[in-house]
């Protein structure tokens, strides 16, 4: 990007990308269909996951409202991580 503010820019321009869970692997061609499958269960709007993401200090709840949801594996281990360092 050639710009040392550009993630500070786009922290604060608050427009973070989607990503999309895979949940069987196998091989697409053009036409096959894709079906969407919308979530049944606790889940967090994609702003609020972006600026819990930056806080600092989250609260019990915050963590423990983010492990209800269906969240990258990545981010549910350092999430786990934060809230036993919590009840140590």
């Amino acid at each position: 990007m050639n710009d040392p503010r550009w993630i500070k820019k786009f922290r604060q321009a608050e427009r973070p990308g989607l990503y999309c869970r895979v949940l069987q692997e196998g091989m697409l061609q053009t036409g096959d269909p894709v079906s969407f499958e919308s979530y049944q269960g606790a889940t967090l709007s994609l702003l609020e996951m972006y600026r819990d993401f930056y806080m600092k200090n989250k609260s019990r709840e915050t963590l423990l409202r983010h492990l209800r949801a269906p969240i990258a594996i990545r981010a549910r281990q350092d999430l786990e991580k934060e809230l036993q360092k919590m009840t140590e």
